[in-house]
């Protein structure tokens, strides 16, 4: 046998037999402390809404390969309703213990899968998840909490046998922030990915604002249910998402007034767990229906309160980019005209994005940047922004979607190796944040792109 062996109390004990049998017996006891404690008491609150599928609200073919737009219009109920009826079998997939313990896998990098691959770990996991989310209740909006219910109680009418729990709905939206609080600080990250850039003025070749994002969040399940949104909210502006059915929170999303937004892991060690806020995504959501200026969205995340950090890329089509680097106790904001010892960018039209901190302020907390680890960050920023600032001056939106695109499959790739028949992990999507269009690659890398244009829409 060749596992490590490890000491408990004084007796020499097998991994990972050993842990798993500590494991069983506190998640065990755990499960029946929280057993009431997940019943769907949100669901109540909300059982004299009507449950229809809005006539505003449908689902179209945009392209081949099972490519759809989904257009949500109204008020958080009949948004999520509608979503969660027409989309119920996606988010069943999504909103599982199944879903959540392969993302621990490949965060973790496999190192801990002979507990992540367990059935009974990961349905006990899950519901410490759902424990750990309704501490969260308070800290959501309440229209993007009622989002979330009107979307438990579509999925369960059209899918009776589903038996969804609101919470694993809620895990879906916020556990991100929660999962990332825990790694953090236990230092069992092994895994990160996302990279963008934005782009303006003298570097495009016709002065439009070009925003780059490659969101490289774990791909299991959630690379076959990728789709665009388009959501037209009862209150805010109107905005598109590249996402998955059951997801609130905003992935990736530019708003009617050019407003682009996305984020990346930042793993540092400034953690607080019991002000985790709303979470990174839905202070994307929010965004996106408030901003009306890349100022604007830098106001709003500014006073978010957060547990954990992140790297939000920002910017708009007046010809404004930046990221913001942020944790728990700070907030800085590196713009294009910015300048920080390890930057790369030489030009002030043009900011890049990894997941490693640039700001010496933040760089310094970074959690354990051995080169044995996370080098992997620092040549992606750096193959990325060489390629960008090569670039300068004849970027359009072929050549936009090539640079965020780097990391594809080929023959000359050294991330995704040859195979273009492989899943999109897990989309990459260019912003004209200038006349509001954008373009995304998703589901396998041989699939072609799928657009969209404000200009006639809604």
């Amino acid at each position: 046998m060749n596992d490590v062996n490890i000491f408990y109390g004084g007796v020499l004990c097998a991994e990972p037999r050993c842990i798993v049998f500590f494991l069983y017996c506190f998640f065990f006891i755990l499960s029946i402390t929280m057993y009431a404690r997940n019943k769907q008491d949100l669901l109540s609150s909300y059982s004299q809404l009507p449950r229809v599928v809005s006539e505003k609200c449908y689902i179209k073919e945009i392209g081949p390969n099972d490519k759809y737009l989904l257009h949500l219009e109204g008020t958080p109920w009949e948004i999520g309703y509608s979503i969660g009826r027409m989309k119920a079998g996606d988010i069943c997939k999504l909103a599982s213990s199944e879903y959540s313990m392969a993302v621990m896998s490949e965060l973790t990098r496999g190192k801990y899968d002979f507990l992540f691959k367990r059935k009974w770990v990961g349905d006990l996991m899950q519901s410490f998840a759902r424990h750990q989310v309704k501490k969260l209740v308070k800290s959501i909006p309440e229209e993007y909490l009622e989002e979330m219910v009107a979307i438990t109680a579509g999925v369960n009418d059209e899918l009776p046998q589903a038996r969804l729990n609101v919470y694993d709905v809620m895990v879906l939206n916020v556990g991100m922030d929660t999962i990332f609080s825990w790694l953090y600080r236990t230092n069992m990250m092994n895994a990160h990915g996302c990279q963008g850039f934005v782009v303006h003025g003298e570097a495009t070749i016709d002065g439009c604002t070009y925003m780059g994002r490659h969101f490289m969040y774990p791909g299991h399940i959630i690379k076959d249910t990728m789709l665009l949104a388009e959501y037209a909210p009862e209150r805010g502006y109107p905005f598109v998402s590249v996402t998955a059915p059951g997801f609130v929170g905003v992935l990736t999303g530019m708003n009617a007034k050019g407003v682009g937004i996305g984020m990346d892991v930042l793993p540092t060690r400034e953690v607080n767990r019991k002000k985790l806020g709303m979470g990174a995504l839905l202070e994307a959501r929010q965004v996106m229906e408030k901003a009306a200026s890349m100022e604007e969205a830098i106001e709003l995340l500014k006073d978010y309160q957060r547990g954990v950090s992140w790297a939000f890329l920002v910017g708009d089509g007046n010809g404004n980019g930046a990221v913001i680097e942020c944790t728990a106790e700070r907030f800085i904001v590196r713009r294009d005209t910015s300048v920080y010892p390890e930057q790369l960018e030489e030009e002030e039209t043009v900011v890049t994005v990894a997941n490693h901190a640039i700001a010496p302020e933040i760089s310094a907390i970074m959690i354990d940047k051995s080169p044995l680890r996370f080098e992997e960050t620092d040549w992606r920023y750096a193959e990325l922004t060489y390629e960008v600032l090569q670039a300068h001056g004849q970027i359009d939106e072929v050549k936009a979607r090539e640079l965020i695109n780097i990391l594809s499959p080929g023959p000359e790739s050294w991330f995704y190796g040859e195979d273009l028949a492989q899943p999109v992990q897990v989309s990459v999507t260019i912003m004209d944040l200038t006349n509001k269009r954008l373009w995304s690659l998703y589901g396998r890398y041989d699939h072609t792109w799928v657009s969209f244009d404000f200009s006639n829409r809604i």
